[in-house]
């Protein structure tokens, strides 16, 4: 059995299984096929705009992105080295520094040497 799962009127993920899934809606082999085919050539996301597949039209539709999306998109870009740091608009730029600098992988030494310090400060 096919279904689509639909969360707010956006088709959220698609499903060949035995058991419905939760706020699953039954659809055939054919549906299912057209929908995938739908995913596959799905819009980019832009700076101004996400896309969602929405189930009325079963079509991508843009939406205006949040403020949180918007840093999503630009930690996106510097982590991926398509911008860099400094060409990220100044209402943005904490934010999108402070995930970059959260995002790194912390160095073990570094690690171990702010334990012994702690240890010490307490003792």
């Amino acid at each position: 059995m096919f279904y689509k799962v639909i969360e707010n009127g956006v088709i959220t993920s698609l499903h060949q299984s035995a058991a419905q899934p939760p706020n699953g809606e039954q659809i055939t082999n054919e549906k299912y096929n057209e929908i995938l085919t739908t995913i596959r050539s799905r819009p980019e996301d832009t700076l101004e705009s996400v896309y969602k597949l929405m189930n009325a039209s079963e079509q991508y539709e843009p939406f205006a992105r949040t403020h949180e999306q918007t840093v999503d998109w630009y930690v996106g870009q510097v982590l991926s080295g398509q911008m860099e740091i400094d060409a990220v608009p100044a209402d943005y730029k904490a934010e999108v520094w402070d995930r970059v600098e959260a995002s790194k992988p912390v160095d073990a030494e570094q690690q171990s040497i702010d334990a012994l310090v702690a240890t010490l400060q307490e003792g």
